[in-house]
């Protein structure tokens, strides 16, 4: 997978522009010309924004969209990934989905449902 770093988490079905700063910049760039070879994208946030702390670091899947001059990512669904292995010189990652719903919350749908209706 290829990686988008934030400097804050990211949930899911997010809409965003990004800015152009000297990161996003570089990141686009390196996304152009790793394009081919792109199956997938990430966008993570790494603990103490470190490159370091990549590893078990959790994101969500995400798309990058030009559109009228300017680049967007779309939280493209719920899929949350973890990173098991980064390597910051290509932003590439090897991942594995994450679920951080326990088997008896699956099986038991009302489980999840107690905490939404609480007040808070």
């Amino acid at each position: 997978m290829y990686v988008l770093k934030f400097n804050a988490p990211i949930l899911p079905y997010s809409k965003m522009a990004l800015t152009h700063n000297k990161y996003i910049q570089e990141f686009l760039r390196m996304y152009e010309e790793d394009k081919a070879d792109i199956q997938r994208v990430i966008g993570v946030h790494f603990p103490e924004n470190q490159n370091k702390n990549a590893k078990e670091a959790v994101g969500i899947e995400i798309k990058v969209v030009k559109k009228h001059n300017m680049t967007h990512i779309v939280g493209s669904s719920s899929g949350r990934f973890k990173i098991k292995q980064y390597d910051a010189g290509s932003n590439f990652a090897q991942c594995e989905e994450f679920n951080d719903v326990t088997e008896a919350e699956a099986k038991d749908p009302t489980a999840s449902k107690e905490l939404l209706n609480s007040e808070i």
